[in-house]
């Protein structure tokens, strides 16, 4: 699982689809940075800054995810992998952590613009960590429905396009649910990714909504670990 893991944390830290994603979203990091802070020296919010960047894993996500066990499939690997000495749970945790561990590495340097803003005024870093801790639940979570959608599919495509539909649906989840049965809104909220992300953003860190992540995350990994042992047994 190691030795995996490595792997893929190599090939992600030496690819141009590597650089240039995290490069993109660093990118525009620094459009939003600019929107937000320059010329507005007088403001420590960082609220809308962090929720801007959270949304914009929307589109930097797939395609992040699209290569994680479709390349295998594309080259033949994938088979190799199935028959090596671990498991298929370890085969896409290693590729999940590698991948976690390359991702995070773009978010943690973030906590660069408040630093740099608190030269001017004050900046409340319980606000900035719990948005950072956010996103960064944020992105184990997309990504771990980026596994899944890589194992249903060896095509980069279709593996794109099944992420992001999935993601549109998490987000305009919120808005559905807001239009139902006042009743039933108190259970359906529990489900919307949106409604367990906001608290973040407010600076609120609860057990719970940590729980919902880590929830998601085992949910979408399992999917995508049936799917494989589904296809080794069709096999």
């Amino acid at each position: 699982m190691l030795a995996i893991y490595k792997k893929e944390l190599k090939t992600y830290f030496t690819s141009m689809l590597g650089y240039l994603t995290i490069g993109f979203y660093l990118l525009l990091s620094i459009l939003f940075f600019n929107g937000y802070f320059l010329g507005l020296r007088n403001t420590n919010d960082f609220s809308g800054f962090f929720s801007d960047l959270n949304t914009a894993l929307l589109f930097i996500m797939p395609i992040i995810c699209v290569r994680i066990l479709a390349e295998d499939k594309k080259l033949s690997t994938y088979e190799l992998l199935l028959t090596s000495p671990v498991s298929s749970f370890e085969i896409i945790l290693a590729k999940y952590l590698a991948v976690l561990t390359f991702i995070s590495t773009g978010i943690i340097l973030l906590i660069f613009y408040p630093i740099l803003i608190s030269f001017f005024v004050y900046v409340d870093y319980r606000i900035v960590l719990s948005n950072m801790l956010g996103i960064l639940l944020t992105a184990a979570f997309f990504l771990s429905i980026g596994v899944f959608a890589s194992a249903i599919t060896d095509s980069y495509v279709l593996s794109g396009i099944i992420s992001f539909g999935i993601f549109i649906l998490l987000f305009i989840l919120s808005s559905v649910i807001k239009s139902v049965d006042q009743n039933w809104f108190a259970f359906l909220k529990e489900f919307s990714f949106l409604y367990h992300y906001e608290t973040f953003v407010s600076g609120l860190i609860e057990l719970k909504n940590i729980f919902y992540f880590f929830a998601g995350i085992v949910l979408w990994l399992f999917l995508a670990k049936s799917l494989i042992e589904v296809k080794i047994w069709k096999s």
